[in-house]
């Protein structure tokens, strides 16, 4: 069946943030199980869906520094793994939680992406309207732009509430044949995301962080 969503037509309360969107929706969870969804008039089939979990800059040792060399091996491993989806796996539509860290180099390495594989498609899901407010000041131009090259945007609610990380970590898992999972194993929303993936039965592949 399809996923019934709520198409928004409002505007945030700082600005016309959704101008340039290029196809935004609220999600509203279905009754049953869903194994597609509606993107411009595609249906995106959950067996070629992969989304991303992974943890925020002050996670890592290297936190925003990303020259560092570590950073630059786990940005490498995330492409290669997307690469193999894509080639091995027929993995076309990609989620992007759309915090900052993991989130971000997802998103930034699918619209790269896109170049050599031009059929590849991005999807940002967003747990509140003004999560960008999560992001530093200085990286916020970063998320606007990404919003404006990506492929669809949907948001899980409006406002923000202490459950809405987890609500579009599971929206996420569940549009999904395959999880990118960068983790450390420290518990977190990251662990819970991986936890829940596991629960439903669907793949993880673990990005190795040494």
């Amino acid at each position: 069946s399809e996923l019934e969503v709520y198409t928004y037509v409002g505007v945030p309360q700082e600005g016309n943030l959704l101008a340039y969107f290029p196809c935004y929706v609220f999600y509203k969870p279905p009754k049953a199980a869903s194994c597609r969804i509606n993107m411009k008039g595609k249906c995106i089939m959950r067996a070629n869906t992969a989304c991303f979990t992974g943890h925020r800059p002050m996670f890592f040792d290297f936190e925003h520094n990303e020259n560092d060399p570590r950073c630059i091996r786990i940005k490498e491993r995330m492409r290669a793994a997307v690469i193999d989806l894509i080639d091995n796996h027929e993995i076309k539509h990609f989620l992007s939680g759309m915090a900052d860290g993991v989130d971000r180099w997802a998103a930034d390495i699918i619209i790269d992406l896109k170049k050599a594989y031009p059929d590849i498609t991005l999807e940002c899901a967003i747990p509140y309207i003004l999560q960008y407010n999560e992001w530093t000041e200085w990286n916020r131009p970063h998320y606007h732009e990404i919003i404006k090259l990506c492929d669809k945007v949907t948001y899980v609610q409006e406002e923000y509430t202490e459950d809405c990380f987890l609500k579009r970590d599971h929206y996420m898992v569940d549009q999904s044949s395959q999880v990118i999972a960068v983790w450390s194993g420290v518990p977190s929303g990251t662990g819970d995301t991986i936890e829940y993936a596991n629960e439903q039965g669907i793949n993880v592949v673990y990005i190795n962080l040494e």
